[in-house]
């Protein structure tokens, strides 16, 4: 988003704090470290900057030989990552990624909360076909009927991601507001507030989307103050979605408002050693 925009001071800033967390990520060893791995080589593939999938694919390498122990799987598979050429790197991803979600499916069933979770990863940035995608989505809502799951809330945040993806913007804000109602009405949904932001986050670009520019403003300021009522105004989304904000309002032709957004998005961000 800041590389788009041509913020390229904000965008390296985002890349250092980003870098910084590749040690304690490999020191957890958690199951979908990978995943997220993955999850973000693809992404960055895809919004057409590949030299930096390369670079922290680079890095991640090193870092994992410094910090794993000796004989462990993640200094091998960190390694392996490392040594794909750039050609087969994406297509390699991929299909490992397709494994992983097979394997978690196999030995923890396909409704499992946590191997619905990697599908749901491996969907959204390897199918590239949106209505092939979004049948993948009613398919697993589907293997849950009527009655709430933990994970039926997070299928219905993707489909609802898909669907502003086709341009069906109306049926996207639809679903995000089914979601907020399963959210508000039921226990087992009481402590989710990333999915609270999230549905907030797709109704205001819906919304945004149908030229309801009062609603999404609205809507996305909510989100915003959620995140600090919860994680403070330091969390790294509060200038993810100012950042978004601060777009609207130009495209608002606001540009008095959109330049006090991108100062507050300035002190947000601070200095930090690729400054000095």
């Amino acid at each position: 988003m800041f590389k788009e925009k041509g913020l390229h001071v904000d965008f390296r800033r985002a890349l250092s704090k980003a870098s910084a967390l590749v040690e304690q990520i490999l020191r957890v060893e958690h199951p979908r470290t990978l995943a997220c791995f993955l999850e973000v080589f693809i992404h960055v593939i895809q919004t057409g900057l590949p030299e930096v999938t390369f670079s922290v694919r680079d890095y991640i390498k090193r870092m994992s030989a410094k910090v794993t122990r000796k004989g462990h799987p993640w200094g091998q598979i960190c390694r392996l990552l490392g040594e794909l050429d750039t050609e087969s790197l994406d297509q390699a991803m991929a299909q490992i990624w397709k494994c992983s979600a097979d394997i978690f499916d196999s030995e923890l069933g396909s409704s499992c909360r946590f191997a619905v979770s990697v599908r749901l990863d491996y969907i959204k940035r390897v199918v590239t076909d949106r209505l092939e995608e979004e049948r993948l989505l009613r398919d697993l809502l589907a293997q849950f009927g009527d009655i709430p799951r933990l994970p039926t809330q997070r299928v219905m945040l993707n489909l609802a991601h898909n669907l502003n993806r086709q341009g069906r913007h109306d049926e996207a804000e639809e679903t995000a507001l089914e979601v907020l109602s399963l959210l508000q009405g039921h226990e087992i949904y009481a402590w989710r507030v990333v999915e609270r932001i999230e549905s907030l986050k797709i109704i205001s670009r819906s919304q945004f989307n149908q030229g309801k520019t009062l609603a999404a403003e609205q809507t996305m300021r909510e989100a915003i103050r959620m995140i600090m009522d919860q994680w403070g105004i330091q969390h790294a989304w509060v200038p993810e979605f100012m950042n978004v904000l601060e777009g609207w309002l130009r495209i608002w032709g606001r540009k008095e408002d959109a330049n006090t957004l991108r100062g507050e998005i300035g002190e947000l961000m601070g200095r930090d050693e690729i400054d000095e």
